[in-house]
Formats: C-alpha cells, sequence, structure tokens
C-alpha cells in the first residue's frame, strides 16, 4: 500500500511537472530571449521563418506620470523574470479623432497582422518596438530608429507598420513611443526653473534622446551595430530629426539622418522666452506665456504649489487640433465651442493667446462653470487663408497623380 500511494504520488507530481514545464517552453523560446540592462524580455514571431523575431512595448524610461510629469525621462525600473515583448504598448495621449484614426487602421492592419490588437493611450506610454532578423547573428547589422509624424499633437510608434518590410532587408527597425502634444511640449517658468538645463517644453525630444542612449546601451545583444544607427522621419518626424541633429544632447547617439518631410526650421514655434515673427507678424508670445494662460485658465495661481497643481489635473481625452477648432467653430458660426472648467484643452489656449478665438465665462449644460470659445476677425482670416492653402495643395497634388 505504501509503495503503491508512492507511485501515485511520484505520477501526479510528474504529470504536473509535465504540463507545468511544457507551459513554460511554449510561454518562453529561448530562442528569442534577450537580457537588456533592465532585465529579460522574449520576443514573437512576425513571420514564417525562426529568424523573423520583434519585441514590442520594450520600457525604455520609467512612466512619465505623477511627479514625473512634465520632467525629463527617469531610468526603468529593473526587473526580475522574463518580461514578454509580445504586444504593443499603449501610445501617448492625444485627441480624440486621432485616436479614433488609430482604432480604425490597427484594426484594418490586423487583418494581416495579428499583433494589431487593441489600439489606445495611456500616459504610461514610454516604450520601443522592434523588429530583426538577425538575432544571434555573428554580424552585427545597421539600425533605423523611426521618429513618427502627427504635427507634435498625435501619431504612434504602430503606424506605419514599416518593421516587418525593413527587418528582411537586413538592418534592424526601430520605432520609438514619445511624448507629444502638451504633455511633450508644455512650457512654463516653473517647469524652466525646475530643468537642470533650465529649459522647458522639450519633453519629447528628451524622451527620443533617452531612446536612442537606449539603443546604444542593448542594441548588441539583439544582433544591431550601435556604431550604425540611422534616424529618420516623416512630417512632423522629419522635424523632430532636424531637432536631434541640431542637439547637442544627442551627439554620437546616431550616424546618419533622412528626412523625409517636414522642415528643418522653428518659424512657427516661440521660443522660450522670446516672441517670434511669423510671415512679418509678431507671434502668439513666448511658449512660457503659452503655459501661464493655460495656468490661469485652469486657476492654477503662480507661486511653489503650481507645478503640483497642475501635475494632479486630469487630461482631457476630447481634444481637437487647433486648425480643426477653428474649422469646426466657423462650420457652426450661430454657434460656440464650450469647455467646461478644469479640462486641458491646449490648442484652445494657443489660439486663444494668438488671439484667433475670443472667450467668455458661463454655464454649461451641467450648471458647471465653463469657457465659450468663438472666431475673431483675426480667426476667420486665418482659417480662411489655411483653407485656401489646403485647397490649392489638394490640386496640387491630384494634377501631380493625374494619369498621363
Amino acid at each position: 500500500m505504501l509503495l503503491n500511494s508512492f507511485f501515485r504520488h511520484w505520477l501526479v507530481v510528474a504529470t504536473l511537472c509535465v504540463i507545468s514545464c511544457g507551459s513554460t517552453r511554449a510561454q518562453v523560446d529561448s530562442t528569442r530571449l534577450v537580457a537588456i540592462d533592465s532585465g529579460s524580455i522574449s520576443g514573437a514571431l512576425f513571420g514564417p521563418s525562426p529568424q523573423e523575431v520583434m519585441f514590442l512595448g520594450i520600457p525604455y524610461a520609467a512612466p512619465p506620470t505623477g511627479d514625473l510629469r512634465w520632467k525629463p525621462p527617469a531610468p526603468v525600473q529593473e526587473w526580475n523574470g522574463v518580461h514578454r515583448a509580445d504586444a504593443f504598448a499603449p501610445v501617448c495621449p492625444q485627441p480624440a479623432d486621432f485616436v479614433r484614426e488609430g482604432v480604425r487602421q490597427a484594426k484594418e492592419f490586423s487583418l494581416t497582422l495579428p499583433y494589431f490588437k487593441e489600439f489606445r493611450t495611456d500616459e504610461d506610454c514610454l516604450y520601443i518596438n522592434l523588429w530583426t532578423t538577425n538575432l544571434g547573428g555573428k554580424q552585427r547589422v545597421p539600425v533605423m530608429v523611426f521618429m513618427h509624424g502627427g504635427g507634435g499633437v498625435a501619431g504612434s510608434s504602430w503606424i506605419p507598420p514599416l518593421g516587418p518590410a525593413l527587418a528582411r532587408k537586413g538592418v534592424i527597425f526601430v520605432s520609438v513611443e514619445f511624448r507629444i502634444g502638451v504633455l511633450g511640449d508644455l512650457a512654463h517658468p516653473a517647469l524652466t526653473a525646475e530643468s537642470a538645463h533650465h529649459a522647458s517644453g522639450n519633453y519629447g525630444t528628451l524622451d527620443q534622446i533617452a531612446a536612442l542612449h537606449w539603443i546604444q546601451r542593448n542594441f548588441a545583444a539583439f544582433g544591431g551595430d550601435p556604431g550604425n544607427v540611422t534616424i529618420f522621419g516623416a512630417s512632423d518626424g522629419g522635424n523632430k530629426v532636424c531637432v536631434l541633429m541640431a542637439s547637442p544632447l544627442a551627439r554620437g547617439l546616431f550616424h546618419r539622418a533622412i528626412m523625409e518631410s517636414g522642415q528643418c526650421n522653428d518659424i512657427l514655434f516661440p521660443e522660450l522666452k522670446k516672441q517670434i515673427r511669423y510671415e512679418g507678424n509678431v507671434g502668439p508670445g513666448t511658449a512660457e506665456d503659452t503655459g501661464l494662460q493655460l495656468a490661469h485658465d485652469l486657476k492654477i495661481t503662480e507661486g511653489p504649489n503650481a507645478l503640483a497643481q497642475l501635475r494632479l489635473k486630469t487630461l482631457s481625452r476630447g481634444e481637437m487640433h487647433g486648425y480643426d477648432i477653428a474649422e469646426y467653430i466657423h462650420e457652426r458660426s450661430d454657434q460656440v465651442l464650450g469647455v467646461e472648467e478644469g479640462a486641458l484643452y491646449p490648442a484652445l489656449h494657443r489660439l486663444e493667446v494668438r488671439g484667433l478665438l475670443a472667450a467668455e465665462w458661463g454655464a454649461s449644460d451641467n450648471n458647471r462653470r465653463a469657457k465659450f470659445y468663438r472666431l475673431t476677425a483675426a480667426g476667420r482670416k486665418q482659417l480662411a487663408e489655411e483653407t485656401a492653402h489646403w485647397k490649392r495643395m489638394s490640386s496640387a497634388i491630384a494634377r501631380i497623380l493625374e494619369p498621363a
């Protein structure tokens, strides 16, 4: 009886071991396991070949939330065990209309790329994705780092899905998620004062530089050559490339740069403490002025607690791009756009500071204090000029694309 009991016990233990060990092997394939400076990660296949490996959602910095909002990216906390890098992490917060478009595109791409799943946003968004066919290779291959576009207020590291095609060409393709909009670009005198670089409004750029540092530290483990890094981007991603070429903080972190579009200038953006002239006209004040206006509208008083109050504010998930807001109001000329007190709508504040929107306080439908915006005469003129510009652009593109 004792012997039979022993064998039954051994059989149960052996069966559990087989099940659990088999499950572990299924979850973590040692051929797709890589050790980086913060811990171990496991990737997934993106194609039929065992050499076609992707690593998605790798944290390259700590979540920029709470006290880390509007601060340079902090080091990521090390972890024990294996971090599964087989799914995209959230994208950085952006206007609702762009999120809807991201959801639509992700759904379309998921028909052929099953790892395109739920497109979502979160302030915890500082992650890297990479695709490679050289994991464990004896020779290191070039690295291409893509900076997404989106006008500085939208876009993501998910789209466009360039990874598989470029990896199969013999490079390691990397896409980077970085802060945008109010989280990436807000300037404020108090933020400037607490900065070691005596600057503010450059958090997205600092994220990109942190990602390039991460590549230098870790990419040899993926079969990449840290001495052969190319950065590239389209639209506002091209602008990001230009800024990185100019920044001394990025020196030595990349070796080639490609601007597929965008501008290598700063005429559209105010300086930190100096007004600009745009097309002969004085611009919308300084970058810090815009931050002060935002804080004022949120009823945040200047003083030692101003930043703590700003960091406690909840982001509005319904923010629209500045041009879209002007067009929205123009199309509803008998209406105004109302925003309840306490919501962060940086695009509205920028248009108000520039004199393109006029605002007055009132009560919302919920009897909450709200600010109501109307287009000014200058705003209507600016909108008409921009509309005409885009019509000319569309007409020119149509002529180029017409068959001969």
